[in-house]
């Protein structure tokens, strides 16, 4: 994300959480003053929380916490609370042309419009934690015909302050389940602020993951939004996990390449390996584990047999799909580029509001199915 689009995000986020809490305060106009101060106090306080925690040391983990959750939950708010309220003010304006007289607002009417706001909350809040098996098929020449090769693909699991050890326990129980030779983690694993992890030791579980051919992660740019260093340290010291930084390993069966996040140029002037360094043996069955679904030309023309990817979350919340629709190739979902195939999982967490709509959280199986040269 360019510093322009991030700064054009904060703007318009900003713009809401005020409308929002202009028409609250228009509502409570018959309120003593001290009452409307106090919703514009809160108001800045939500607005702000998520870089007010990030200023906290981390001696103070459970404040930071708390600040997350709660900023977090209003910037769900100010989304699809605005938009409720923006429906009223809709509504307002054609009884006004149509002879009603002036319609004000009131708390009544607040009160409605914070109970539909809570009510999609809550099933967004529901839907993020019910992650569905999603099962794409793929056929390769480089597999003997009728060989097979299970693979399971999770990303963004974003361990933190709002998903922590049971997120985990469950994923890893839907990933023994299907029995894969294979299992890769496409990035963020962590959400940014490595502190929580480590302190929790959140991501104990995977060493429970049973996969014959290994587990394979990469880097996402949550990683290095905390501390990579510190992030690779703590994935490395989970028992069974192996993490790739432009770096390969040959199962015998495939060839697993592992990308450094693009997010590693930024931080560090430094660009990644290229892919066609990392390649090899093209007789071998090639798989690409890149945090953002970028570089989609690169694969092609390595002649990787597949690149899975997550980052994009699907959009998480609607209308979000709608940006990332457009910012990347393939936001989610399998596309074949030539001999190549994309891959792109909306993920098994979330960022920020434990919110999905308009996306699910899931895990991926992918079953690659020999057929003859």
């Amino acid at each position: 994300m360019t510093p322009l689009i991030f700064i054009l995000i904060v703007l318009l986020y900003l713009g809401a959480s005020f409308y929002l809490a202009a028409k609250i305060c228009r509502a409570l106009k018959r309120r003593p003053r001290w009452v409307r101060i106090t919703v514009w106090v809160v108001v800045l306080l939500l607005d702000f929380g998520y870089f007010t925690m990030r200023l906290l040391p981390d001696g103070c983990l459970t404040a930071k916490q708390v600040l997350y959750i709660l900023s977090a939950t209003w910037m769900a708010m100010v989304l699809y609370g605005s938009v409720v309220t923006l429906m009223l003010d809709i509504v307002r304006y054609f009884a006004m042309t149509h002879g009603q007289g002036k319609i004000y607002h009131t708390p009544r009417q607040m009160v409605v419009a914070g109970l539909a706001t809570l009510l999609i909350l809550g099933i967004g809040n529901i839907n993020a934690k019910t992650p569905e098996v999603v099962h794409y098929e793929v056929d390769s020449d480089k597999l003997e015909s009728g060989e097979s090769l299970r693979i399971v693909l999770v990303s963004d699991l974003h361990l933190g302050f709002a998903i922590g050890k049971r997120d985990v326990e469950k994923l890893v129980s839907i990933i023994n389940r299907q029995k894969p030779d294979v299992t890769l983690i496409a990035g963020d694993l962590i959400d940014g602020d490595i502190a929580p992890v480590v302190e929790w030791d959140l991501g104990r579980d995977i060493e429970n993951i049973k996969s014959p051919m290994g587990v394979y992660a990469v880097l996402g740019n949550h990683e290095y939004i905390g501390d990579d260093q510190k992030a690779e340290a703590y994935l490395r010291s989970i028992g069974g996990l192996t993490v790739l930084r432009d770096e390969v390993v040959d199962t015998g069966r495939v060839r697993i390449i592992g990308r450094d996040d693009v997010t590693h140029r930024r931080k560090y002037g430094e660009e990644r390996k290229a892919l066609a360094e990392m390649m090899g043996n093209e007789e071998k069955l090639s798989i690409v584990i890149d945090h953002q679904p970028i570089a989609i030309d690169e694969v092609e023309k390595a002649g990787v047999d597949m690149m899975v990817s997550g980052h994009t979350h699907a959009g998480q919340v609607w209308p979000m799909r709608m940006f990332t629709s457009q910012i990347f190739e393939v936001d989610y979902g399998q596309a074949c580029f030539g001999r190549s195939v994309a891959i792109v999982t909306s993920g098994f967490g979330t960022w920020g509001p434990r919110v999905r709509l308009g996306s699910d959280a899931e895990v991926v199986v992918i079953t690659v199915k020999g057929k003859h040269k």
